[in-house]
């Protein structure tokens, strides 16, 4: 297991993510994904709200217990959020991604996304984009910045 804080610069909200590489699981999105996966949990600090989340790496790199792969995990979640949020509806969706819209599997995408939006908005408020701009950071960047910092875990 893994665990970092993250200073959000816009309003010096913490945010706790823990990574806990779990075991092998079948990805039920994505056929061509290493079986390894992450279970993350993540925390509003102020408010201790939280949430938990499934997360497969990518087959190059299947593990996130590290800080970049964390901060990977939870922009990569906030930016499926997002993708819902930013759709009018399933067709929206489809066509934005490239998904037949007839297809089951795009509906369990869609409303995979529904549900990571529904979560980060009652963890964060409507304002989680700041979530997606951490992938273009990279952990020991925040650290210098002291805006991340890794958490001792026993």
């Amino acid at each position: 297991m893994f665990g970092i804080k993250i200073k959000n610069e816009n309003n010096n909200e913490k945010i706790r993510i823990l990574v806990d590489h779990a075991c092998e699981k079948n990805n039920p999105y994505c056929d061509f994904s290493a079986n390894q996966h992450n279970r993350v949990s993540v925390m509003n600090c102020k408010t201790r709200k939280r949430f938990s989340f499934d997360f497969w790496g990518s087959i190059v790199d299947p593990n996130a217990e590290d800080g970049d792969g964390a901060i990977s995990a939870i922009s990569c979640y906030a930016s499926d959020g997002m993708a819902f949020r930013n759709s009018r509806n399933l067709l929206d969706f489809c066509n934005e991604f490239g998904y037949d819209e007839d297809s089951r599997k795009a509906e369990k995408i869609y409303k995979a996304c529904e549900k990571a939006d529904e979560r980060l908005s009652r963890v964060f408020g409507d304002d989680y984009g700041f979530l997606i701009d951490l992938e273009c950071k990279s952990f020991f960047e925040l650290k210098d910045k002291g805006l991340a910092e890794v958490i001792p875990l026993d």
